[in-house]
């Protein structure tokens, strides 16, 4: 096994990696996240009224659904929505 050290990449500017290359690595292997062993249950979830969902995860052992939204870009708190 080879040891590499974590390092940040400016994907927002970088010539070769980009928000497709995130979102496949991230399908690829959900752990990466850090968050646990998740299912991928769709990718790119086109929404009734609009707009789209970058990737829906399950928790396998939970049922629990999550989102995964990808911005390169500074994120709007404005516009976020608030489970309720």
């Amino acid at each position: 096994m080879k040891y590499v050290k974590r390092s940040t990449i400016p994907l927002k500017v970088h010539p070769e990696l980009n928000e497709k290359w995130l979102q496949d690595r991230i399908v690829d292997d959900p752990m990466i996240l850090g968050f646990g062993d998740f299912v991928v249950r769709q990718v790119e979830k086109t929404l009734p009224r609009g707009g789209r969902l970058d990737i829906l995860l399950k928790d396998p052992e939970t049922a629990v659904g999550y989102e995964v939204e990808l911005r390169l870009g500074a994120t709007d708190e404005s516009r976020m929505r608030v489970p309720g």
